[in-house]
């Protein structure tokens, strides 16, 4: 189940449990220490309270369970899309120079202007790519129109590793996709913003944006074939995702 741990299904979790079937949760997305939904205090391992949580998290990694507060179990089982999409990417070098700027919906005039700047800052034959949020998508046009006049393209693909997989770099400010391209091995370019450190910390991601000079300073990296960062991209998503699931099933 997705989602069990916000509280809108604790009646229906709180039957399962009385009819002796457990609840697993599927990580979905981000989650961390400022999300409500996974971090909760003493009181909720009351007995009457406990009930109505899932009985177990499954993560996308070590990672993830290590951020947040939660009662129950936590096992990494991985996810296995992105394990594969991972497994058949071509390598850095041989790909296109492209970089994904994705987007969060948050303070999206910032957005349209670094966007712009590194379309500027970058050599001609580097390709910008623009990736709205499924919200936007509908809207994109209107939203942001500044950018297809100078010159950026609209990501347009379904799947988001088929993106990534394609880019060299990627550029967000907060959104799971920083994380998910991680495991593509790619640049990856944090735009400072007051959440960023809750979402995105300097830690996992030392590549930040925050003027004019960390811009370019980020460009010129990309654009001379400097290699990226190396991350602990193995404890944000677990390896072997479907034996991994397989054996949290059978036990």
């Amino acid at each position: 189940m997705q989602t069990a741990a916000y509280g809108d299904r604790s009646n229906l979790i709180r039957i399962a449990h009385e009819r002796g079937i457990e609840v697993a949760e599927l990580q979905h997305g981000w989650i961390g220490a400022s999300h409500a939904a996974y971090n909760f205090g003493a009181v909720m391992r009351r007995p009457e309270l406990l009930a109505c949580l899932p009985d177990t998290l499954l993560t996308f990694g070590e990672y993830w369970g290590e951020e947040v507060r939660f009662p129950g179990r936590v096992i990494p089982v991985g996810k296995p899309s992105l394990e594969e999409a991972a497994r058949v990417a071509v390598p850095y070098e041989k790909r296109p120079p492209r970089v994904l700027v994705v987007s969060s919906i948050m303070e999206r005039e910032r957005l349209i202007s670094v966007t712009q700047s590194l379309r500027r800052q970058l050599p001609d034959h580097w390709q910008v790519v623009f990736r709205p949020h499924p919200s936007e998508r509908a809207t994109v046009n209107e939203l942001y129109a500044a950018l297809l006049d100078d010159g950026v393209e609209v990501d347009v693909q379904s799947e988001v590793n088929s993106s990534i997989s394609n880019s060299k770099a990627v550029i967000g400010m907060v959104s799971t996709v920083l994380y998910e391209a991680l495991a593509f091995g790619v640049h990856i370019g944090v735009i400072e913003t007051d959440l960023a450190d809750h979402y995105s910390s300097a830690k996992m991601f030392p590549d930040r944006i925050s003027d004019d000079s960390s811009l370019a300073l980020f460009a010129n990296r990309i654009a001379s074939g400097d290699a990226p960062h190396s991350t602990p991209e193995a404890r944000v998503w677990q390896s072997e995702s479907v034996g991994s699931f397989q054996s949290f099933a059978r036990n």
